[in-house]
């Protein structure tokens, strides 16, 4: 049983690294990054972890079928991406289409995952939020007054919020298409299923694969600048990425943790 957990550990982080080289040799710019996971998480899926798609969003939930509140979230959900699509095809370039594209369909597995959230979810949900969001809120805060050399955030409350509020709106679907959904749904569930042991090992190495993922966001660095990110990267994904797995763990459902993590990413929008 261990070996077995160990080669798909060694699995999980051999696609990890594939992604980072491609997105550093192809220079990809963020966007396009995010996208290559897509049908690379697809690939995986279905010929590595030989599971069913729509088990990236909900564990052991073969069928896909949308409840009456799951449809009405799933609707609302689409409005933003779809505007911002709409809005924004004459001045965005092909990847930034495409992104919205993902935003506005992402709205689909969501309202999946809410119409299939029973009371423990939403439970798991705040716990989640109430460490993985405050912990990377305040880091993003730090990092904003680091960056610009003063106390106290570089907007006023009102636009902060604004800002926050749409960014959230998309980032929340687009989760169920990119990034949280390869970590958490995909390969979490590879390395750590049922009847596994380290549990916490798993989270944490997982939480590692996703800090160095980041690597490609950086491309034009020393070597001794990524020498530094390799170190750092892994340590400020740490508390979030380990809450994120065991949130995922113990609801069963993609809800949390990418809730959690659109509001971080809105958050840091705002106060960068």
């Amino acid at each position: 049983m261990l070996a077995h957990q160990s080669a798909r550990i060694l699995v999980a982080g051999a696609v990890v690294l594939y992604w980072v080289l491609l997105g550093r040799d192809l220079r990809l710019d963020p966007n396009s990054y995010l996208l290559v996971g897509i049908p690379l998480l697809v690939v995986f899926q279905i010929f590595v972890a030989r599971r069913p798609i729509t088990e990236l969003w909900l564990k052991y939930q073969p069928a896909f079928r949308l409840s009456k509140l799951g449809w009405v979230a799933a609707v609302v959900a689409m409005i933003y991406p779809a505007y911002s699509l709409i809005e924004g095809w004459r001045v965005a370039g092909l990847p930034e289409r495409i992104w919205f594209i993902a935003a506005t369909l992402g709205a689909i597995p969501l309202g999946f995952a809410v119409g299939h959230a029973p009371r423990k979810t939403w439970l798991v949900l705040l716990v989640c939020f109430a460490i993985a969001g405050t912990l990377g809120c305040a880091e993003m805060a730090v990092g904003s007054m680091a960056m610009h050399h003063r106390w106290g955030l570089p907007h006023d409350a009102m636009t902060t919020v604004r800002i926050i509020a749409r960014n959230f709106l998309l980032y929340l679907p687009v989760c169920f298409m990119i990034e949280e959904v390869f970590f958490r749904g995909g390969l979490d569930s590879f390395m750590q299923r049922e009847g596994d042991r380290h549990g916490w090992l798993t989270a944490v190495l997982l939480s590692a694969f996703w800090g160095w993922w980041h690597l490609a966001i950086f491309p034009k660095t020393t070597w001794m600048e990524l020498g530094v990110l390799v170190i750092v990267l892994p340590l400020m994904h740490l508390i979030p990425g380990v809450t994120f797995s065991y949130s995922w763990r113990m609801s069963g459902s993609l809800l949390a943790p990418a809730v959690v993590h659109s509001f971080i990413d809105s958050f840091r929008n705002a106060v960068m």
